[in-house]
């Protein structure tokens, strides 16, 4: 598998908007945290998700993790969600909003994981 590397600077005008057109593209993009560089992808394209599996070593048996946006986005991606988790989620959640105010945990029995 051939990659191509392109490092855009976390402080350019236009890197987030840079970042996501590689997303949305199908590549990776790599990004600085709290502590590590992470690795990411489009959550909804399959190949995408298949690579940054095969980038990292990793097996699927393996999770990676989902980063959402808002704590909302939570209905996006989980069909249901245990009431120990939204009690979790409200008391840790960052940023003081946890998905539990008109998210997945208001509405446990919402159906399908929905697209964007």
């Amino acid at each position: 598998m051939a990659l191509t590397t392109k490092f855009v600077s976390a402080e350019a005008p236009l890197a987030v908007e840079e970042a996501a057109l590689v997303l949305r593209g199908g590549g990776l993009a790599a990004f600085p945290t709290d502590t590590v560089y992470g690795l990411g992808v489009h959550l909804y394209q399959l190949e995408a998700v298949r690579r940054i599996f095969a980038v990292k070593g990793r097996g699927t048996s393996k999770a990676v993790p989902v980063l959402l946006g808002q704590a909302d986005d939570v209905a996006r991606v989980a069909h249901q969600i245990p009431p120990i988790t939204c009690k979790l989620a409200e008391a840790f959640w960052p940023g003081g909003r946890p998905p539990t105010r008109g998210g997945a945990c208001a509405e446990p029995s919402r159906g399908a994981a929905t697209h964007p």
